[in-house]
């Protein structure tokens, strides 16, 4: 299974994340160990309070154990896991809170906080290599149930350079963009380019803008003018970046790209946005309200189990007590050694019955999870159905935008070629009515000439 961890402060916080029903199908608090609280903040606050007493700052180590889609992991196979990561880590005996989490049909994953106080010294204990050591952990649990290694996990250099941190993720769903999406769409753009236009035509075609950042070399904006990171999202190196795409300084900013991203989703192409939007929110409604109607019913499943487990467990408990004989006949039977028959039977019978309530919880578990995921795939076909629909009207925005440029390129064109050729034929017009006036005015001064010419000659006949 998949181990991340990371150690941390801000336990108000965690304990929410943890128990939060609302992104969760199932939020089961499986156990809080080694600590006076009797719920998950109570818990969590507690190591925090606790940490005060010392300088550590980031007194939450919190870790998730995700098993494969589709794996049936049972709680001793968690808890099995559990103990050697404390044992990697040195960890062991430290209070810890484990919470199990179940949503979209993908099986159960485990979360466990452990705190790094050392009560007795007071001290924090220090996580050295704790990413290596729960990647070897990884690779060892993923070979010893036959479950498919990622391919990034057997060869680092075949990693999914795209996969998002869970800090990205939660960075995107606050802003309400698919992360999904968003990663498919740069990954896409990435590999069908080979240079900085190339990439940035790719892009906006996918309704994705390349520009300069502020703060960061290249960035991304949708058409709803969010920025993101580039290198952040795309997990690209500044080497790799610099080698296909070069200088971010012959980008547009971020404020030119946000003129342009206005110039092209105008209130016409935003209303087409909408509407499409509002569209799909209406194919959706049905699918969330079946998964709520699910939902409903396997969490009264599960409390209606828990009540007849609980029912069962006190009726097996007092059945043991009442075999327990009281006065004279009890010391007799003390003293016999009855009693300590009696009671390791008792124990027997109880351990038995916890067994069996625990296998019955865990098939509960895994028929759940098998109807869960049956209506995540109609869900998760429809999701990609509305993806495509939006990467068409992408498409569609981007060739409608090329074309009405092209068109008013074309305008401009003939516009500009029929004021040069009204130019020259005003210039040709100007340069024959030049030419005529000049022909005139030699005229004229010939005729001039001449009548001189004919009054001098008068003047001489009359003087002879």
């Amino acid at each position: 299974m998949i181990i991340r961890c990371s150690q941390r402060s801000g336990a108000r916080n965690l304990a929410t994340h943890l128990n939060n029903k609302r992104d969760n199908d199932h939020v089961t608090v499986a156990e809080i160990k080694g600590l006076v609280g009797l719920n998950l903040h109570e818990a969590l606050l507690e190591i925090d309070a606790v940490s005060k007493a010392t300088r550590c700052e980031q007194p939450l180590f919190s870790t998730s154990f995700n098993p494969p889609p589709g794996a049936e992991v049972t709680e001793a196979q968690f808890e099995d896991a559990f103990k050697r990561f404390e044992k990697k880590l040195g960890l062991t005996d430290q209070p810890r809170v484990v919470v199990y989490h179940e949503k979209e049909g993908r099986g159960r994953h485990a979360h466990v906080v452990w705190s790094r106080i050392n009560v007795q010294e007071m001290k924090a204990i220090r996580m050295s290599h704790f990413k290596n050591k729960s990647m070897e952990l990884s690779r060892e649990l993923y070979q010893e149930h036959g479950w498919d290694m990622p391919r990034g996990m057997e060869n680092k250099q075949e990693a999914d350079r795209f996969n998002l941190t869970p800090a990205q993720w939660n960075q995107l769903k606050r802003q309400k963009v698919d992360a999904n999406e968003l990663r498919g769409l740069i990954k896409d753009a990435w590999q069908a380019s080979d240079n900085v236009s190339s990439f940035s035509h790719a892009l906006k075609e996918r309704g994705l803008f390349l520009a300069k950042g502020d703060k960061r070399g290249f960035v991304l904006m949708d058409h709803t003018e969010k920025v993101f990171s580039l290198s952040k999202f795309g997990d690209f190196k500044r080497k790799e970046l610099k080698a296909k795409l070069g200088d971010p300084d012959g980008l547009p900013s971020v404020a030119m790209a946000a003129v342009e991203i206005r110039s092209i989703y105008n209130s016409e192409m935003k209303s087409l946005i909408k509407e499409l939007k509002q569209k799909h929110r209406n194919e959706m409604l049905p699918l969330e309200e079946k998964k709520a109607l699910l939902v409903t019913i396997q969490r009264a499943q599960r409390q209606e189990q828990k009540d007849q487990h609980r029912v069962k467990r006190n009726l097996t408990s007092k059945s043991v007590r009442e075999g327990f004989k009281k006065g004279i006949l009890g010391l007799f039977d003390k003293v016999t050694g009855k009693e300590r028959r009696l009671r390791l039977v008792g124990k027997d019978k109880l351990s038995k019955l916890k067994e069996h309530h625990g296998n019955s919880r865990q098939k509960l578990v895994f028929e759940h999870n098998l109807q869960r995921a049956e209506l995540q795939k109609e869900i998760q076909a429809k999701r990609d159905e509305q993806r495509l629909e939006r990467k068409e009207l992408a498409k569609r925005i981007f060739d409608i935008r090329s074309h009405n440029h092209e068109q008013k390129r074309g305008t401009l064109s003939h516009r500009f070629d029929s004021s040069s050729l009204d130019k020259s034929k005003q210039n040709e017009l100007d340069l024959t009515n030049d030419h005529e006036d000049s022909y005139q005015e030699k005229r004229k001064s010939e005729r001039k000439r001449e009548s001189e010419q004919n009054k001098r000659k008068k003047g001489r006949s009359f003087t002879r």
